[in-house]
């Protein structure tokens, strides 16, 4: 659902390099023209040059590309999941009511349009004055420049598809006491003190209600509960719904928050939504996840190439893309910002190109996720050069461009190693070898945490199903062990299993067991134990 209107936006943008961003917008409104020169008309009088009439004129500007759901399903949807949501059960029994709402009105509902087509005058004034109020009244906001202000505070919507309603004002009554009764001293009128409160309350709420985010990368999406009186009631969903509701909530307080994300980890195909506040000294303070505070160290031991900060107004370089390029590539999204070398190391670098036939001007580069080339970011092609800026360190790359029918590879495979060195990878067919492969690749700090389980794990080989008598064969004493273990017995036994020693929990990915003499594995059939997954012999 994410993604599904950004193919829209290149006919949106059209327009997006003429001199008068004001009046393309204006055009593309149709119909609804009249609501956005109201707004206009309202800030212009006597005061062109004010505040309020630039923030008016950057809403309008930038609004092209965002959508909303559009009719009346969407407003039933969110009276019927609110029922359940308010309804004194379980997580699992509001999981199994709201799937089949979901189902109904939601999953394969394409009635949105674009915000610009129906928003309507009095609740963009509505929430220029709201947002105005906030910044002119807060202590804590005095720090904000006029841009910080536009994406942090004014915006009227933090995430696409979410209703047009009044949510600022619905979450503000119901959090200000969290923040409303801290002293507005100049040390206690902190940002990140007002952001860690309200993140801990909601943690804690949550807790206490038995909820639980982690059930929804499970089920494999969120909800879409992305008005006023649900948003802040997920009972289970995505990293990327979590840092909805809290930008949500912190935006209402007038604290300035913003979503980030990036597309992929290294070496594997999902990447990760989360949120930051923009902290009086400058500096935006990542929360990571459900369970982290505001400030906390961002995955210290993950490897990401590109990490974007979701912006209300256009990226004009991606509006260029979009307007210019023949191929348009599905990722590249128009409200993002560059923001990798606030998180990791970076390098700008500028790869010669291959004498591909390639039919755009565009160059793209990609990383390896394990299992295919995903992209990250474009370029113009210049002198038959790509340039990339904030290109993480620690990871393979590889240019890719359009041959006129998909992306094909324009440039070698190269690796931006740890001191930013670039090093170009050479396929030697001369030079070839054999390897075994011990364990996946990279070893990640829950591998090894989970690794130290199998210690004091045995193998045990019995002729009775129950294993009321056993022999044990082998005992795992250390963490190094063949991959091929070859057993001590004399005798042949017909039921054999891998028991954990007491709590540990451990899970093993396979036990093989193969024929005395030959390669082939031997016939078997699971038959499981009680400690099985989901009921399901396979996870026994």
């Amino acid at each position: 659902m994410k993604y599904h209107y950004v193919f829209l936006l290149a006919i949106v943008f059209i327009s997006c390099n003429s001199p008068d961003r004001l009046e393309s917008a204006l055009e593309l409104a149709g119909d609804n023209r009249p609501e956005l020169e109201r707004v206009l008309k309202y800030y212009s009088v006597d005061r062109r040059d004010s505040l309020k009439y630039k923030a008016a004129r950057f809403v309008i500007e930038n609004m092209p590309g965002h959508y909303s759901y559009d009719g009346n399903e969407i407003q039933q949807y969110y009276a019927e999941v609110l029922l359940v949501l308010n309804a004194n059960i379980s997580t699992e029994e509001k999981f199994n009511l709201i799937n089949p709402i979901y189902n109904k009105y939601i999953r394969d509902n394409n009635n949105y349009t674009q915000d610009i087509k129906i928003i309507s005058a009095d609740y963009l004034i509505w929430n220029i004055e709201r947002a105005f109020k906030l910044w002119g009244n807060k202590l804590w906001l005095e720090h904000l420049s006029f841009d910080e202000f536009c994406e942090y505070i004014l915006p009227y919507k933090v995430t696409e598809l979410q209703n047009l309603d009044y949510w600022q004002d619905s979450l503000y009554l119901k959090y200000c006491f969290l923040t409303d009764n801290i002293p507005e001293s100049q040390h206690d009128a902190s940002i990140y003190l007002r952001a860690t409160t309200v993140n801990e309350h909601i943690r804690d709420s949550f807790k206490e209600e038995n909820t639980s985010f982690a059930d929804g990368e499970s089920r494999g999406r969120g909800y879409n509960l992305l008005n006023a009186s649900t948003i802040d009631k997920i009972p289970f969903g995505l990293c990327e719904d979590y840092a909805n509701m809290n930008v949500a909530i912190l935006r209402s307080l007038g604290i300035p928050a913003i979503i980030e994300s990036f597309p992929f980890w290294q070496y594997k195909g999902m990447g990760h939504i989360w949120y930051s506040v923009l902290h009086d000294n400058g500096n935006n303070i990542p929360a990571v996840g459900f369970e982290n505070t505001p400030g906390d160290i961002f995955a210290p031991l993950a490897k990401y190439c590109k990490v974007y900060r979701h912006t209300y107004s256009h990226n004009l370089k991606v509006a260029e893309y979009f307007s210019n390029a023949k191929y348009i590539h599905p990722s590249i999204n128009l409200f993002r910002k560059d923001v990798t070398s606030e998180y990791t190391a970076t390098k700008s670098i500028n790869v010669p190109l291959n004498d591909t036939d390639l039919k755009d001007k565009y160059a793209y580069l990609t990383s390896f996720t394990g299992r295919d080339w995903r992209v990250l970011d474009f370029t113009k092609i210049k002198n038959g050069k790509a340039c990339f800026e904030q290109v993480a360190h620690k990871a393979v790359y590889m240019v890719m461009g359009y041959n006129g029918i998909n992306l094909v590879p324009a440039s070698r495979p190269f690796i931006i190693h740890k001191n930013g060195m670039l090093e170009y990878i050479e396929m030697d067919s001369d030079k070839k070898q054999e390897l075994k492969l011990y364990r996946k690749f990279p070893k990640s700090i829950r591998t090894a945490k989970m690794e130290n389980r199998i210690l004091g794990g045995e193998i045990h080989a019995s002729d009775k199903e129950d294993f009321s008598t056993f022999e044990t064969i082998y005992t795992f004493n250390d963490l190094i062990f063949p991959d091929t273990i070859k057993l001590p017995v004399n005798r042949k036994y017909r039921y054999w299993r891998f028991y954990s020693k007491q709590n540990s929990l451990c899970n093993i990915a396979e036990l093989q067991l193969y024929e005395q003499g030959k390669l082939n594995f031997a016939d078997e059939k699971i038959i499981g134990e009680s400690r099985m997954f989901n009921n399901d012999l396979k996870f026994s």
